[in-house]
């Protein structure tokens, strides 16, 4: 096993080198470089997965608009055209009618937005899918342009077969050079996929690849450092979703909570809240050392679990992705730009992670 692990130690630290020396010898525009881009950004992106968009609900509408209009400005809004419950654009368009009524009082945009692109198995046009798609996203976002537009996940192809990645990258250079999208991303890319879409966008097409969208969080950033280590060498940013663990980073569900949603005889035993709960009480169990770090050092710190976590996802110099449903959660995760967790508590949280089970949910990187 030691042999094996020096092995494989070696040659990540070969492919490694590989991409530091090709960044290296890249002129700025090669390289991609993202440094304007971070910085002109506020430190979190909010993601709109579970946003309710029943545009019709007056009651709603009013409730997402005080959200957005409390919302930072220049932050990063995240969507996606098979967000909603039909899978067909009704978050690109709730989000559309959300910021034109946030924004009319202001001159400039508050909001950089960002969407994502599906390469769906009947979607076998290539290039042309990827446009279409994109001049659609902007019509349900009322915008002429996209900030960034992303592809959302490697090809899958059909039955793992006639997968058609180079023709979607193509579709995606294609809205760059259109001016559609100011920049361009990839979601769920692992050490090969990021490699290759890094040689074609940067090295073939002189495109800028900004960002790389990944699971990544206090309870997976071991799997996906692999990953992380080539993005960092090849100056591409991080977008970490789940940098909550769907709930499991927080103080929300206690062992009082879970108790009393499994033991409700009114919900059926595969229900969406007793599946999610049985979930919970497996990371409690399998996660012990991690929460009850996270824990310490989040009450020593007069902070609340979510606030802590989301600040060390940041402390890993990757941009988060939270969700926020209420002014409440905003104001929360608003509060882990305003301090800076210690090189010892980082530390801490690191080592008790790695006696603790890794987060289950998210893209395999490949």
């Amino acid at each position: 096993m030691k042999v094996f692990s020096s092995i494989s130690f070696l040659l990540l630290s070969l492919v490694i080198e590989s991409a530091v020396s090709l960044s290296s010898s890249a002129s700025p525009s090669e390289n991609g470089s993202t440094t304007t881009w971070k910085s002109s950004l506020y430190p979190i992106s909010f993601g709109t997965l579970n946003l309710d968009t029943n545009i019709n609900d007056e009651e709603n509408l009013n409730n997402l608009k005080s959200l957005f209009q409390e919302m930072p400005d220049n932050a990063l809004i995240d969507t996606a055209e098979i967000y909603g419950p039909e899978k067909k654009g009704e978050t690109e368009q709730m989000i559309g009618k959300l910021i034109s009524l946030t924004q009319q009082q202001q001159k400039e945009e508050k909001f950089k937005i960002a969407t994502k692109f599906a390469p769906q198995p009947w979607r076998r046009n290539g290039p042309s899918d990827v446009v279409s798609a994109c001049k659609a996203s902007l019509k349900r976002l009322q915008r002429d342009q996209i900030d960034l537009y992303q592809i959302h996940y490697p090809d899958r192809g059909i039955f793992g077969n006639f997968k058609n990645d180079e023709g979607y990258w193509e579709g995606m250079a294609q809205c760059y050079e259109l001016g559609l999208t100011k920049h361009i991303g990839v979601c769920n890319y692992g050490p090969e996929y990021i490699q290759r879409a890094h040689t074609f966008f940067v090295k073939e097409r002189r495109i800028p690849l900004t960002t790389n969208q990944i699971n990544f969080n206090l309870m997976s950033f071991r799997r996906a450092q692999e990953t992380r280590d080539i993005c960092d060498a090849l100056n591409i940013e991080i977008l970490g979703y789940h940098p909550i663990g769907n709930g499991v980073l927080t103080d929300k569900y206690t062992s009082e909570v879970l108790k009393e949603i499994l033991t409700d005889s009114s919900t059926d035993q595969f229900s969406t809240i007793k599946v999610k709960a049985r979930r919970m009480k497996w990371y409690q169990k399998n996660c012990a050392p991690l929460l009850q770090t996270l824990s310490r050092i989040s009450e020593s710190r007069g902070k609340s679990m979510a606030t802590c976590a989301v600040n060390w996802t940041i402390s890993k110099k990757a941009i988060p992705i939270c969700g926020v449903r209420n002014l409440d959660q905003l104001k929360d995760i608003i509060a882990a730009t305003e301090f800076s967790l210690t090189a010892e508590e980082i530390k801490q949280l690191d080592q008790a992670s790695n006696e603790s089970a890794e987060y289950a949910k998210g893209f395999d990187l490949i």
